[in-house]
């Protein structure tokens, strides 16, 4: 304007229009105590008022009257100091009121109140684009501080439900409504509380029912994780709940890092739980992954042992799984049955990877063994002992390195496969004798130890005869996969029309002991697959009992299989695998004993005076196994009454190292 041009803006005066609603809201908005400002006010909390009594989307005739009043605030420069201000107080108390309505009205369900803000923040958000607003995100921290961090409470209280029904969607969206407030610390604290507190419940029920003791029903809601199935269920259990969660991770969390780690300290928790329990299991598991089955899908197989060693990373008690691990691996190979040799050692490099190769240096001497016994088997063939190996009689022999292999109990184990001898080499103790070896079969022993003492002099082999296994073929046309102890009683009835046999001339001609001959004749006799005839018949209430006085005679045919070769597999007492079990868990103990004193030495020699809690906490840092604060004060007892280590004079609570 000309007036603007040639007055205003040469003295910097305001323009006319500014001018003009300056003076209008000096004179006329704020005259007279302020009442048309307070009447405009009113007409916007009647408009927002209007606004939120309705359920859907305000009409296009609100948002034009919250348009046209905040439109003349802007312009008359009240929309910062006055209008803003005076929707942000509405906001809070209008919402607060309508928030506990909404939670009395629905009973304070997380579902229905998580629908209702949703509903709230996409009105809100609507009028506040009608009203642009200078304060606009001072209204928008308000609702959400109103309806959503003053009842947090109500929308964690839903998170558990979420959590176990595997609700990705409501879980997103509590995630999102609490991070817009900067209360997804407590959502965390939540997701990992709940994880811990299902994975300790799966852990230590199994471990309950392993224990053989009684375990209450799961009360209310159960998922798939609460009923497993399989022979090791606390492992299968664990890889379904993991599997939940980190689909939870990724779905509802999207792989948010506070989440990942409350999700990584739960499961440490869980594992850990009840001590070595988890770490034995999953080695058990494992094996039943390995062991030779008639189909096997490579890629689900090797996903399956990624998966485990997830689960593994979290136990402390490494070192048991390694044991168990080793000892099972050992069965496998002397029992023919690994189902794939490369999945074996992908395995063992997966633990070389996680643990080192000192680790795994004893399962490399494992595999190099069985590929060494796989050369002798084929130079042995190719000798001329082989040429005076007694008629219809084939001997495979693997030799171990005894340095390398567990010693493996010699009790009653499920053996079968190719017909195997197992020899130790470098060891002179003298093998427990199973029972009474025919001739034939000690003239084959005979011959292979001569071959082998051409190979490898100075070397002498001790025969582990309670892990050989024994190929028969039958008058019926089949061909029977059986433990030595079950061949040798077998082998007793090679004549078929000989007279039945009692126990007491079954003892009598085998040698076994009488405990284990009952078990292998119940294993022979009254199985599933019942090769001899039991005489009195075995009765379903007894489980087919053997008494002294029982005869048996062979079948004459087994139509009822179908198979040409199959297995009848031996019968293990429960308390000879719990010995097993107890004999690892003992070995294991006793490493570990072993492993802290020379900790304590190795510290102690380079430091030479420290602190008690000093030196506890230098060598929980050396060792690999979770160190007892008990264990470690009996070792520094013991370090101590040997005269390695002594009490400084002056202060009581500090050691020194005794060159």
């Amino acid at each position: 304007m000309y007036l603007d041009r040639t007055y205003a803006l040469p003295r910097h005066e305001r323009p006319l229009y500014d001018l003009g609603l300056h003076l209008f809201a000096e004179h006329v908005m704020l005259a007279h105590q302020y009442q048309l400002r307070n009447r405009a006010l009113a007409a916007v909390d009647r408009a927002l008022a209007s606004a939120r009594d309705l359920e859907s989307v305000p009409s296009s005739e609100i948002k034009s009257q919250l348009a046209g009043t905040a439109a003349l605030f802007r312009a008359l420069h009240l929309d910062a100091p006055v209008l803003s201000p005076h929707v942000v107080r509405e906001a809070r108390q209008t919402l607060a009121r309508a928030a506990a309505t909404e939670l009395a009205v629905q009973m304070s369900d997380p579902a229905a109140y998580l629908d209702w803000i949703d509903a709230v923040l996409d009105r809100e958000k609507v009028l506040a684009e009608s009203m642009a607003l200078a304060g606009a995100a001072d209204v928008d921290a308000a609702v959400r501080n109103v309806v959503i961090a003053q009842h947090a409470d109500v929308l964690l209280a839903g998170v558990p439900a979420w959590l176990l029904d595997g609700d990705a969607t409501a879980l997103a969206r509590v995630m999102d409504r609490l991070a817009s407030v900067n209360l997804l610390a407590p959502l965390v604290d939540q997701v990992g509380a709940w994880i811990a507190e299902q994975g300790c419940a799966i852990v230590e029920r199994e471990a309950a029912k392993a224990r053989g003791a009684a375990v209450p029903a799961i009360a209310g809601r159960q998922a798939a994780w609460h009923n497993p199935t399989g022979t090791v269920p606390m492992i299968e259990a664990l890889l379904v709940f993991k599997q939940h969660v980190d689909d939870l991770v990724v779905a509802a969390f999207r792989s948010h890092a506070d989440v990942q780690n409350a999700v990584k300290t739960a499961l440490h928790k869980a594992m850990n739980v009840v001590k070595n329990k988890p770490a034995e299991c999953m080695a058990k598991y494992v094996d039943e992954q390995l062991r030779s089955r008639r189909t096997v899908d490579e890629a689900r197989l090797e996903q399956t042992l990624d998966q485990v060693l997830h689960l593994f990373r979290h136990v402390d008690a490494k070192d048991t799984f390694e044991a168990f691990y080793k000892q099972l691996l050992a069965k496998r190979l002397l029992l023919g049955r690994v189902t794939s040799m490369d999945a074996e050692k992908s395995m063992v490099a997966r633990l070389r990877a996680e643990r080192g190769v000192q680790s795994t240096e004893a399962l490399d001497k494992m595999f190099a063994d069985v590929e060494l016994s796989d050369q002798l088997a084929k130079a042995f063939k190719d000798s001329r002992f082989a040429a005076q190996m007694p008629g219809g009689y084939d001997l495979s022999v693997i030799v171990c390195q005894s340095s390398a292999w567990p010693t493996l109990t010699t009790t009653v184990s499920a053996l079968h496969g190719k017909a195997k001898g197992n020899g130790h080499d470098d060891d002179k103790s003298a093998p427990k004798p199973i029972g009474r070896l025919p001739e034939f079969m000690t003239r084959g022993i005979d011959l292979f130890s001569q071959f082998y003492a051409t190979q490898y002099s100075g070397r002498q082999l001790a025969w582990q005869h309670d892990m050989d296994q024994v190929t028969l073929k039958t008058s019926f046309g089949k061909e029977l996969d059986v433990a030595l102890v079950q061949a040798l009683v077998l082998l007793e009835f090679a004549d078929m029309n000989a007279p039945p046999l009692s126990f007491t001339e079954l003892h009598a001609r085998t040698g076994i002991e009488p405990a284990e001959l009952k078990r292998t004749l119940q294993s022979l006799a009254c199985g599933k697959v019942r090769v001899l005839k039991k005489s009195p018949p075995p009765a379903r209430e007894s489980g087919g009992e053997i008494a002294d006085t029982d005869t048996f005679t062979p079948v004459a045919k087994l139509d009822q299989v179908k198979k040409y070769r199959f297995r009848i597999p031996q019968i293990i007492p429960r308390e000879v695998q719990q010995q097993d079990d107890e004999h690892t868990h003992e070995q294991v103990a006793e490493d570990r004993s072993l492993a802290l004193q020379a900790a304590i030495v190795r510290v102690m020699k380079a430091r030479k005076v420290l602190p008690y809690q000093s030196l506890l906490n230098e060598v929980i840092s050396q060792c690999k196994f979770p160190v007892e604060a008990s264990k470690f004060k009996l070792q520094i007892e013991d370090l101590t009454e040997r005269e390695f280590l002594e009490r400084d004079k002056d202060q009581h609570n500090v050691y020194r190292y005794v060159a």
